[in-house]
């Protein structure tokens, strides 16, 4: 369940030595700033003026892409214009711009500090534009090749360096270093020696009579606009040279000019791990590419830039889409969590510290949020894993991440999901339903920051799915990854009952607990929906624990750093959290007590499963405590039994859930006796 490294990983003898690096000026904590027009070795003009420099003819070079400004008018028409282009990376910034501070985020400040901002693409020409979103086409452009003597030119007329070269050691009978116009004559219309000459355009020539259309000089030029596999024909051949290594290990091309790396962030217990399946995207100018990466982290583009270019990892996949609030800005939060960074020197194909993400825990530093939602981001995927090799659901596709810098909680709501329900609606006031009417969603998700009604919108526009505010929180991975499971339990959990209002219940409970200082968030265990909240908060603690265990086991942060190995494996979390739970007091082998929600069954579904006998000595079963007999006689549950009983969205308490576990999957050789005393143990008769 755990992904392994490729085996060329190991062979570090063959990996790049070479890296990319990022300028220092860039600092994601503070705004761009921008300056004055550049000149794009893109332009229409520019490249037409190329052309002529080179072949001493004029022609006309079609447009590839339109380079358009977006300027949405709310939340509504943001979102909107997110569902119309959902592959589409916008930028805040222009892109036609020179850049005077390379900083993390950028508004126009001829708009209203309160406004969205300008967002600009680059889309295909004959890509068509949403009506009901103010756009301008600001100009038309073509994305020719890289790797071809036009850009080459065109680079050099508008002073951009251009660090693509004609491959060297190729073998040529027409250009050799002894060449008098050697290098120069690497371009094939350049000779040897002397200048080339035109040539009439005439019935034996290979492009006859399509030169008749653009100039008797092109005689024999095999590429031209009206090539039938125009731009790509510009591209002079590259060396197919097996892949290289780089750096963490991962397969790249070997042209210094691809790019290709890996995204890494650090988990405090196991080290660098890789960055799964989030999007990467190379860009220079108006030219991008993206690409996801693997299980490893390691991702490549096989496309040649020639420029010095800018790298984004973006939160965002058909699985997960994590975006992220900081203080009053609630803007960021419209598009998917993303970093970047400045322009990159040096061979484009070996990337990673530059997207490296480290631990960070200062909440005003956006650096916190990203590594956070690395945690997030791969908890997911662990998370299926884990769960095919435990025989349970997973959560949902396509679900929506929330986490900002505020001191409050994580829950899993499961707004984005249930927003698909005509019969649930999500509103600025709130959560409109047939369950317990318009419950304020803000309070359920951040504290009073001053802009409430604003923020209400927005939340209620992109509704999210998990929610975390991680505020005031110093933690290691493993604690963080225990919140991560315990929500995506959740999410899971809800995926297989199938049933919005069974759900939507336990939310406006919990919210309105909160509202009512009701011993929040869950209640005292005697209102009419604690059955409910017990079995769902059971089984999010008994998930949390049980894969944090599978996923770190020794490697926890439950110990002191002093500790032996007995006193770590007796601290695990396994036996930490689920296994030394007192039903009494609601307290932990680490922990104090918590008798106001003790009534929530965290180690139940363990004591199901397990077999005491197997636990380290010195492990202390929570459930016996202050008994001078055993409670926990029964194990043999598996995980799958557990989950398909609570997937059930007819069973509204506890005892409903023993009753199918006794008489439905009573494992071989365990009593009724024995199921009902362990439920008795936790309070449930």
């Amino acid at each position: 369940m755990i992904q392994e490294l490729d085996a060329a990983a190991e062979r570090d003898d063959t990996r790049l030595k070479t890296v990319a690096v990022s300028e220092a000026e860039y600092n994601p904590n503070l705004p761009m700033i921008i300056g004055e027009k550049v000149p794009s070795p893109y332009d229409l003009d520019v490249l037409e003026q190329a052309w002529e420099e080179i072949y001493d003819t004029s022609v006309e070079i079609p447009p590839t892409h339109k380079y358009v400004r977006f300027l949405p008018d709310g939340a509504v028409t943001l979102k909107r214009l997110y569902d119309y282009f959902p592959d589409v990376d916008f930028s805040d910034f222009p892109l036609d711009r020179e850049i005077l501070q390379d900083g993390g985020w950028y508004h126009d400040p001829d708009l209203d500090e309160d406004a969205i901002t300008y967002l600009y693409a680059v889309l295909p020409v004959e890509v068509s534009l949403p009506d009901d979103v103010v756009h301008k086409v600001i100009k038309q452009i073509a994305l020719l090749p890289d790797a071809s003597y036009l850009v080459k030119k065109a680079y050099e007329l508008t002073d951009n360096d251009y660090l693509v070269f004609p491959p060297v050691g190729v073998p040529s009978t027409l250009c050799e270093p002894e060449c008098p116009n050697y290098p120069e004559c690497l371009d094939p219309f350049i000779p040897c020696d002397g200048t080339p000459e035109p040539e009439p355009c005439l019935p034996d020539c290979s492009n006859y009579p399509n030169c008749e259309d653009i100039g008797p000089v092109f005689c024999g030029v095999p590429c031209s606009p009206l090539s039938e596999d125009w731009p790509e024909c510009l591209e002079f051949e590259e060396p197919q040279n097996p892949p290289v290594f780089s750096a963490c290990g991962c397969a790249v091309s070997s042209n210094p000019r691809r790019p290709g790396g890996c995204v890494v962030f650090d988990d405090t217990q196991l080290g660098e791990q890789g960055l799964r399946n989030v999007k990467v995207t190379v860009s220079s100018g108006f030219r991008s590419k993206s690409t996801f990466t693997n299980n490893n982290g390691c991702w490549m583009i096989d496309e040649t830039f020639a420029g010095r270019p800018r790298v984004k990892v973006k939160f965002k996949s058909d699985r997960i889409t994590i975006r992220g609030i900081m203080g009053n800005n609630i803007f960021t939060y419209s598009d998917a969590l993303d970093y970047r960074t400045g322009k990159l020197f040096g061979s484009i194909n070996n990337i990673k510290e530059p997207t490296h993400i480290v631990e960070v825990q200062d909440d005003e530093n956006i650096g916190k949020m990203r590594w956070y939602a690395a945690h997030y981001n791969n908890g997911v995927y662990e998370y299926d894993d884990m769960a095919g090799f435990l025989g349970i659901g997973t959560p949902p596709n396509d679900m929506d991440i929330l986490l900002t810098n505020y001191a409050t909680s994580a829950s899993a709501p499961m707004f984005d999901e249930m927003s698909n329900n005509p019969l649930i609606f999500i509103g600025a006031n709130g959560v409109l339903n047939a369950v317990g009417g318009a419950v304020p969603i803000v309070d359920h998700i951040v504290p009073s920051v001053g802009v409430d009604h604003l923020l209400s919108f927005y939340v209620s526009v992109f509704a999210p799915d998990v929610y975390n505010g991680y505020g005031a929180e110093n933690k290691k991975s493993d604690v963080i990854m225990s919140t991560v499971y315990h929500e995506y339990g959740h999410a899971a959990h809800y995926h297989a009952l199938n049933d919005d209002m069974y759900w939507l219940g336990n939310v406006v409970y919990t919210i309105q607990n909160a509202a009512t200082n009701n011993t929040p968030p869950y209640g005292p265990g005697t209102d009419p929906q604690s059955g409910k909240t017990a079995i769902i908060e059971a089984w999010g603690n008994h998930i949390e624990v049980m894969m944090t265990d599978l996923r770190y086991g020794l490697e926890h942060s439950l110990s002191a750093i002093s500790a032996s190995p007995a006193e770590i494996e007796e601290e695990r979390w396994l036996f930490h959290r689920l296994e030394s739970f007192n039903p009494t007091n609601g307290s932990t082998s680490g922990t104090g007590a918590d008798s106001l929600h003790a009534w929530i069954p965290e180690g139940l579904f363990l004591d199901c499963i397990d077999n005491n006998a197997d636990n380290p000595t010195g492990v202390v079963e929570g459930v016996d405590t202050g008994f001078e007999t055993p409670g926990d006689l029964i194990s043999g549950y598996s995980h799958t039994d557990i989950f398909n009983t609570i997937s059930d969205s007819n069973l509204t308490e506890i005892q409903q859930v023993r009753d199918v576990l006794k008489f439905s999957f009573l494992p071989a050789g365990q009593s009724q006796a024995s199921v009902n005393l362990i439920f008795q143990r936790y309070g449930f008769n």
